[in-house]
């Protein structure tokens, strides 16, 4: 089995895939524009061959590569770049290498933030209102109808970039003087983001999920570079599980890590904010193991080597897991010798966050863990103390 990776740069989740399917006897073809020689050491071993190209926006580059692989490898399996970035380009090599998975008649419906409100609608599922911004009368009328603040942001975009939240008239005045092509203006949700996380395999079957909780949205993290700090539950509400089943059927998704974000309005009352056709980003996976003592990256390649995946009998999320990412803005109160001494054996993992990962998540990771909320928000706090 072939298959291909399109990565820059290769972080530490695209590394561990990688392994994992090397593993499990899958050649493993890279795709990046990094040079050899940068790549990181552990990813070298896993790669059967590598395709440098200068600028991976440059699909006839990509599609050189991918020809050049067909040529020397045979047939090529799987096209992935887990990335929401590049899914467009990843489906249309799919489209002409005739490689299973996602194809441009689903990810342009996908990618499109208004797309998926589509697909939600159909579904009998709730979202915020939204609507295409068209001119500056029709964004005036959104504004007199659903009042401040709202939400302008890209229709087709990743993570909270250009995303702008309006409060009043004069933050307004801009983009009526100028309205943006290209972008949605959408009513202001004011709940905590929560999420629906899993694999589900070829036959629509989710394989395992999890749910991660906000202090603050990631667009806040974004654009006031603050400390982060979000976690994972033990317990899926019954509410928000049969909600993210639903909404994994409603997109028909087979073969593929998912991320879903919500709005928990109340207790057990969820609006739909957006599907993410691919892991969630940075460390998450990480926690997601962590959390369980499993190897999701493992899971997907046995699942891709054998069609399907089976979890232990005995599974349980036996901790919560917290991502909390400091800046090097801030002075802290304890170094990370001291955290690691103080919170021991609660640390997980810690270590400088790549850079592609720096904005949303911080510059230094601590993943914390323990069977108690209360305990792990205490260590959360220790690590976030400013000096």
């Amino acid at each position: 089995m072939n298959v291909v990776f399109v990565s820059p740069g290769f972080p530490p989740n695209y590394v561990n895939f990688s392994r994992a399917l090397s593993r499990r006897g899958i050649q493993v073809l890279g795709v990046g524009d990094t040079p050899v020689e940068d790549l990181p050491h552990r990813l070298l071993g896993a790669l059967t061959d590598y395709y440098l190209v200068q600028d991976m926006a440059d699909y006839d580059a990509m599609l050189r590569a991918c020809g050049y692989f067909t040529h020397r490898y045979g047939r090529i399996d799987r096209i992935e770049s887990m990335n929401e970035h590049w899914l467009a380009g990843d489906a249309a090599l799919r489209e002409d290498f005739n490689v299973y998975g996602l194809k441009p008649v689903q990810t342009d419906v996908y990618r499109s933030k208004m797309g998926m409100k589509s697909v939600f609608q159909a579904a009998g599922i709730a979202s915020a209102e939204a609507e295409h911004i068209s001119g500056a009368e029709q964004i005036a009328a959104f504004v007199q109808r659903v009042g401040f603040p709202v939400i302008i942001k890209p229709d087709v975009g990743v993570g909270a970039h250009k995303t702008y939240k309006i409060a009043k008239e004069s933050d307004l005045k801009p983009f009526l003087q100028h309205p943006p092509k290209g972008f949605i203006i959408e009513r202001f949700i004011d709940a905590r983001i929560v999420t629906f996380d899993g694999l589900v395999d070829a036959n629509g079957r989710i394989l395992y999920v999890s749910s991660l909780e906000y202090g603050e949205g990631v667009m806040e993290f974004l654009q006031e570079q603050k400390s982060v700090y979000f976690r994972s539950v033990r317990e899926l509400a019954p509410s928000l599980r049969d909600l993210g089943e639903r909404i994994v059927r409603a997109f028909g998704l087979r073969e593929r890590f998912f991320h879903i974000e919500l709005f928990r309005t109340a207790p057990d009352e969820y609006l739909a904010l957006e599907v993410n056709l691919r892991p969630p980003g940075g460390y998450i996976l990480d926690m997601m193991n962590y959390s369980a003592d499993i190897d999701l990256y493992d899971m997907w390649a046995e699942m891709l080597a054998n069609g399907s995946s089976e979890l232990p009998a005995s599974i349980e999320r036996k901790y919560f897991t917290a991502h909390v990412g400091r800046r090097y803005r801030f002075s802290y109160r304890y170094s990370p010798a001291e955290i690691t001494e103080r919170l021991g054996g609660m640390i997980a993992f810690q270590g400088e966050i790549p850079a592609i990962f720096s904005d949303a998540m911080g510059n230094y990771l601590f993943i914390l863990r323990h069977p108690e909320a209360e305990i792990l928000d205490e260590g959360v706090q220790m690590v976030l103390e400013l000096a």
